[in-house]
């Protein structure tokens, strides 16, 4: 008889799958089943999986606030910090698009202002860069760390560029061209990295 746990991973399986088919309701439907037998089997890593979908799928309806509630959720839940940097990072871009929402409407409202939002997307995607930081000298020197080398510099980068953009829509332009050398640096060092583990495949190569 199928485990709680395994049901779980089916009905995010599933969907992630209507998801990309852009069949947003019947994927919305499994992952909270998803959830529902996470609940029931106390797989908190399952139902940290189905409410980071949750937030996704909100995320792609614009609907931000819940896709924020749904991403604070998962931190609730979880402090692995893989998925801690994924999911501030997503939180992150969250609170940007709200923000980049607000600023374009005409319509005004009593929530968050842009400006506010975008200064809880730059605590969160900074955060995320910390995190980056700290999963890379954890795993420093190992073939673990070269292979997560290309991973974090890539998950960086985007991370880097949402930052810049933040602090451009909040005038802060001096420290968005610190942010944007630091993601030049950054390219560099990961470019003659993955040269160099080509050559001496057994040394130890600091993240740039």
């Amino acid at each position: 008889e199928p485990t709680p746990a395994a049901i779980c991973r089916a009905h995010n399986n599933i969907g992630t799958a209507y998801q990309a088919l852009n069949e947003l309701d019947l994927a919305e439907e499994n992952y909270r089943l998803a959830q529902s037998q996470a609940v029931y089997g106390n797989d908190r890593t399952g139902e940290g999986r189905a409410l980071g979908n949750l937030g996704n799928l909100f995320l792609l309806r614009k609907n931000y606030s819940k896709a924020v509630e749904y991403y604070s959720d998962v931190l609730q839940l979880s402090k692995e910090r893989s998925i801690m940097s994924t999911v501030y990072h997503n939180r992150g871009c969250a609170y940007y698009e709200w923000a980049e929402m607000k600023r374009c409407s005409p319509i005004p409202d009593l929530t968050l202002s842009a400006q506010e939002l975008y200064s809880l997307a730059i605590v969160d995607l900074r955060e995320t860069v910390r995190l980056h930081e700290e999963i890379y000298q954890s795993a420093k020197g190992s073939s673990q760390g070269l292979n997560l080398s290309a991973l974090l510099t890539e998950s960086n980068s985007r991370t880097f560029h949402r930052l810049q953009d933040c602090l451009v829509n909040l005038d802060q332009s001096e420290e968005a061209l610190v942010v944007a050398e630091s993601t030049r640096a950054r390219s560099l060092g990961e470019v003659l990295l993955d040269r160099s583990k080509h050559i001496w495949p057994n040394c130890n190569y600091p993240l740039t």
